[in-house]
């Protein structure tokens, strides 16, 4: 497997938000007001989880029908090979002489 190298962006830069620090001090704050604040975060979070939910399973679909395109043309060009270098027979193959006889004799007594 690939390695993934993990770039930190904008969103991993810890922020006075992220953190929990307010303005307010806390003796003069509401809890209400952090409860307020803590359940739309988490609502914000819970639909940007389903987003992000959604574009994994649609990528990884996306992932698996190009590793299955992959797999086919890679099969592909190893049959291509092995015909080219005499390993394989064509589909049908040549008919001998031999062969040929067998098939006119036995055409003969179906008659």
């Amino acid at each position: 497997m690939k390695k993934h190298i993990l770039v930190p962006g904008a969103r991993d830069i810890k922020t006075i938000h992220s953190a929990g620090l307010r303005s307010i001090p806390k003796s003069q704050r509401s809890m209400y007001l952090d409860l307020f604040i803590l359940s739309q975060e988490r609502d914000r979070m819970d639909k940007e989880h389903m987003v992000v939910s959604k574009r994994h399973h649609l990528l990884s679909k996306q992932l698996s029908s190009v590793n299955r395109r992959l797999d086919n043309l890679q099969a592909e060009l190893v049959r291509e090979r092995e015909l080219k270098q005499g390993k394989l027979e064509k589909p049908f193959g040549k008919v001998s002489k031999k062969n040929e006889n067998q098939v006119l004799s036995l055409s003969n007594y179906s008659a």
